[in-house]
């Protein structure tokens, strides 16, 4: 966000959007513009997971309901499964590809990125996709909209398998060596042994305070705090072959293929259901796992400027309306400044700290507030679980 004092002005648009349970979005504010479509034009929350065997990506309401195990055909041995605010990615391990679909499945795209080695797990934020190269030893890194690929964004794992991403890092399963691999967002300070001791190590997957990973041969789903401390590999115990993972706001999933089922257990792991709902039929079985996820979208992308304005004094406030396209509740912590100079721009009002239902939107106004002379710019944090 930009304002100039006493001089003409000048504003730049600086939209940059982070996607994890408990990360950082960073944007601009402009004016008022209508809130989202109602809620009731969106579906409930759906759970995803890929079929190697059959060469399905299977679907169904977050409950179990509404199975439809051939949601999206023509996969390749599919494994990992992510999902955004608009779309299911996949990685084919058969071809070295990773395919999209729209969110009702619509447009699946199976050679969406090529060139992988054996790509097993995948995930997605708001800029980029990653895949965990099992026989490459190597993570994968593209732009959301398919370009830009890197097969080598990161090197020398060893048997990578699953990957999830947060607001500051990159994180992975070394299937071969039973550990938990960790680098930053651009691929620096790669750590491979980040956590030690996992039992061939599957799926992972984080939110705003833990990392959660299955233990294929432990039969049991681990769990740290995200700097990789408190590690307990029995975090929750007996599950069937734990493959897939995926975690939302109030629970953790795993896919047990060994008994073709789904679990479910609340985030501390209490509740523990080893077949919350179970995935049959010939030549079918359960491996990477998504869950639907909130999503926020800013409006307008691109605001004008804020007028010139006298020092140390306050303008006329501009409106960012912050909805929530995915489909499961947004939840937002937190609102605050950031960047080169927070003090010079002030939060008037605000109806965006709580829920945010999908399809709901909320606004929060910020003024212009130059303490010096000349161009002036800062960023408006939102703490969020998207």
């Amino acid at each position: 966000m930009d304002g100039v004092c006493c001089a003409g002005g000048r504003r730049r648009s600086d939209r940059r959007l982070v996607a994890l349970v408990g990360a950082v979005l960073a944007g601009v504010v402009g004016l008022l513009v209508t809130v989202a479509p109602a809620a009731s034009a969106f579906s409930p929350p759906q759970i995803y997971w890929g079929e190697a065997d059959a060469g399905t990506i299977g679907s169904a309401t977050i409950d179990g309901t509404n199975l439809n195990q051939s949601f999206i055909t023509g996969a390749a041995s599919p494994e990992g499964v992510a999902v955004d605010g608009s779309r299911v990615y996949w990685a084919n391990a058969g071809t070295g590809t990773i395919g999209e679909a729209g969110l009702d499945g619509s447009g699946a795209n199976q050679s969406f990125i090529t060139g992988g080695n054996e790509p097993g797990g995948v995930a997605v934020n708001g800029q980029h996709i990653y895949w965990a190269n099992f026989t490459g030893g190597s993570l994968g890194e593209a732009n959301l909209n398919g370009t830009g690929i890197n097969q080598t964004f990161i090197t020398g794992a060893n048997g990578p398998l699953g990957v999830a991403v947060d607001g500051q890092h990159i994180y992975w399963t070394n299937n071969s060596t039973g550990t938990i691999g960790r680098s930053n967002l651009n691929g620096t300070d790669v750590n491979q042994t980040f956590i030690t001791g996992a039992n061939e190590p599957h799926a992972l997957a984080v939110d705003g305070q833990h990392i959660y990973w299955t233990n294929f041969n432990g039969n049991s789903i681990g769990e740290a705090n995200l700097n990789g401390t408190d590690v307990n590999q029995t975090f929750i115990t007996g599950a069937g072959d734990p493959f897939g993972l995926a975690v939302d706001a109030q629970h953790i999933y795993w896919a047990n293929l060994g008994n073709d089922t789904i679990g479910e257990a609340n985030l501390n792991g209490t509740d523990v259901d080893q077949s919350s709902f179970t995935v049959t039929g010939a030549n079918v079985a359960p491996y990477g796992l998504a869950v639907s996820v909130p999503h926020i979208v800013i409006s307008p992308a691109s605001p004008p400027t804020f007028p010139v304005t006298a020092r140390a004094t306050l303008s006329a406030p501009r409106t960012l309306t912050i909805s929530n396209d995915g489909q499961q509740d947004l939840s937002i912590t937190g609102l605050g400044m950031s960047g080169a100079d927070p003090g010079d721009f002030a939060i008037t009002s605000n109806t965006c700290l709580g829920t945010v239902a999908p399809g709901e939107g909320c606004q929060v106004t910020i003024a212009f507030a130059p303490q010096a002379q000349g161009a002036r710019s800062a960023t408006l944090a939102i703490t969020s679980n998207d």
